[in-house]
């Protein structure tokens, strides 16, 4: 009798779901796929047409590049020529890019950093370090240099009020 009943369940579970029952797919489905995320659309600031992020974020985001384009520069300063160049370039307009989203007061505190950054630049450039001697002493001055701004212009570090607001625009594009 349990196997004649046992055979009767299992043959009527699968001829419901054989023939496309609506109810148990859709159950199933629901109970083992992944819903989509939400997207969050406060964070996106349309201007213009195309979208923007508001400055906090683009600041944390530039801040990211920077410490990890002075990451790079410092870790491999003295192994290839070309490539310390391009770091020290990527890390210097990063750290430009940073200094735009800052109040105008805490902009010029980054500003003599950012002018380091330069001079080491040039001096790269222009082959004033070409000696290993030169590396040491360069790397010694950009790990400092990177220690400082982190501790001074870190996104977790830094308040709030000193990024500059995010500016709405008062006109609207899609007016028809």
């Amino acid at each position: 009798m349990r196997k004649k009943l046992l055979l009767i369940l299992l043959i009527l579970i699968f001829s419901l779901n054989g023939i496309g029952c609506e109810g148990v797919n859709r159950a199933l489905k629901e109970k083992f796929v992944r819903k989509k995320e939400e997207k969050d659309e406060k964070e996106i600031i349309r201007i213009g047409g195309r979208e923007t992020y508001p400055n906090e974020v683009r600041y944390k985001m530039h801040y990211v590049y920077w410490d990890a384009w002075m990451t790079e520069f410092i870790n491999y300063l003295g192994v290839n020529h070309k490539k310390d160049v391009g770091n020290c370039r990527r890390a210097l307009e990063n750290s430009k890019k940073m200094a735009e989203f800052l109040k105008p007061e805490k902009a010029l505190l980054l500003q003599p950093y950012i002018e380091k950054l330069a001079r080491a630049k040039s001096d790269l450039v222009s082959g004033i370090v070409n000696s290993e001697l030169d590396a040491k002493m360069l790397k010694h001055r950009m790990s400092r240099l990177h220690r400082e701004v982190r501790r001074k212009f870190a996104p977790y570090n830094l308040d709030k009020k000193w990024i500059k607001p995010d500016i709405e625009p008062d006109w609207d594009w899609d007016t028809d």
